[in-house]
């Protein structure tokens, strides 16, 4: 059986622990030339995929927002 956010807090709760925080992953913005890719030539990327964009040409933005 699979425990639902809801499920592990409660289960927290009744041993008296604090429930972890939720963690927010922020997007890291990547972009392409585009003399050689089609649109889009930025995307908002999560942190966990930035090494599989990397494969296909995408590179890190050196403009931050």
């Amino acid at each position: 059986m699979a425990y639902t956010k809801e499920m592990r807090a409660e289960k927290a709760k009744a041993l008296g622990e604090t429930p972890p925080a939720p963690t927010e992953a922020r997007a890291v913005r990547m972009v392409r030339l585009p003399d050689t890719n089609p649109p889009p030539y930025s995307a908002d990327v999560h942190p966990d995929e930035v090494a599989n964009y990397a494969k296909h040409g995408w590179r890190l933005s050196e403009v931050t927002t």
